[in-house]
């Protein structure tokens, strides 16, 4: 009874076997396997790299939001005396905020380190967008390598010390309206004792500066880039563009922080009558756009799904086009040739 269970069972093996000794090999059937073995191993490593690599989709929304702050992240190097440094922020309704006791100034020497020089990328873009794309790839390139001392015409790293700096860290809450968070020296634009004019040098190196909880993918455009003064009463001005983001990722969660865009102006004031303050100002403005990002992968299902029907697909057109360059070099070139004939996927 189970000897014909089985034999009825073989009788509708849908994958017959054949014996050894009815198959043929050859040199052109194992190149072609190899090939053939070559493609598979493309496709598939392509496969689980979507597969590990989920996808971003953008679209637009109108900003729905009813958190009133707004978290400012930074970390900026300033080629001047932690002592002569104040950090604050003047918004729209009014508010002001001084945020010298919440943040690290930590002493330190002013380099510029990897970070590129704003003003140089900046001409390096414009001569891209004319069309010298190759030359400008290079000279980015090199600027981004280049580990920079101030050049010839710009003012030193401090009174006593060229090479003095403070590097500021630290987060700081705002009211979600426009406004200025701004580095300025004692007694210009500020209360406190006067700082002298030659200790004033705002020459940085921005590390870090983003609003919110980074997301993967994040560009935040001031990061490791630094500006060099030319004067001791300069102001640098980083007007910003701040768009809320909802970014939720593969696995459905869900994070509310923005990303901005920003536009830099460089004024340079008289020493002796100034009509301005030098400093560092990122001043933001809301947009009442937000931007909804959302990361989706195929299952791994989809993904072995996909692989099979390429593996399956590849294996029979890579046999049929055996079997027709076998019948045209065996009709073309004749019978001596049919002793070479070998189906590549033959095991």
């Amino acid at each position: 009874m189970l000897g014909q269970l089985i034999s009825e069972v073989r009788a509708l093996d849908a994958f017959p076997k054949v014996e050894d000794s009815q198959r043929e090999k050859s040199a052109s059937g194992g190149i072609a396997t190899l090939l053939v073995l070559a493609v598979l191993t493309y496709f598939t490593w392509g496969e689980f790299s979507t597969y590990f690599t989920p996808v971003q989709h953008h679209e637009f929304l109108v900003d729905h939001t009813i958190n009133h702050e707004l978290r400012i992240n930074f970390d900026v190097t300033v080629a001047m005396a932690c002592k002569y440094l104040t950090v604050d922020d003047i918004d729209v309704t009014g508010s002001q905020r001084h945020f010298d006791g919440t943040l690290k100034k930590i002493p330190t020497l002013f380099d510029t380190d990897q970070a590129t020089d704003l003003r140089r990328e900046r001409l390096l873009q414009v001569e891209g967008d004319l069309g010298n794309m190759a030359q400008f790839i290079r000279q980015s390139h090199k600027a981004r390598k280049s580990r920079t001392t101030p050049s010839q015409g710009q003012i030193g790293a401090g009174k006593n010390n060229a090479n003095e700096a403070c590097r500021v860290v630290g987060s700081a809450s705002v009211n979600k309206v426009a406004g200025n968070f701004h580095f300025t020296a004692l007694g210009h634009g500020h209360g406190g004792a006067h700082t002298p004019h030659d200790a004033i040098n705002f020459t940085h190196r921005v590390d870090v500066f983003s609003f919110g909880t980074p997301y993967p993918g994040l560009d935040n455009p001031l990061d490791n880039h630094f500006q060099s003064a030319s004067s001791h009463m300069e102001s640098f001005s980083y007007i910003m563009s701040v768009v809320p983001t909802i970014y939720s990722d593969a696995k459905h969660n869900v994070l509310i922080t923005n990303q901005y865009a920003v536009r830099d102006f460089i004024k340079e004031y008289d020493e002796k009558y100034p009509r301005g303050v030098p400093g560092i100002f990122f001043r933001y403005d809301m947009e009442p756009i937000s931007v909804r990002i959302t990361e989706s992968a195929p299952s791994l299902l989809r993904i072995l799904t996909r692989l099979c029907a390429a593996v399956g697909g590849i294996f029979v057109c890579a046999g049929i086009a055996h079997r027709l360059l076998h019948a045209f070099v065996t009709g073309w070139f004749g019978d001596r040739f049919a002793k070479h004939s070998v189906y590549p996927l033959s095991k």
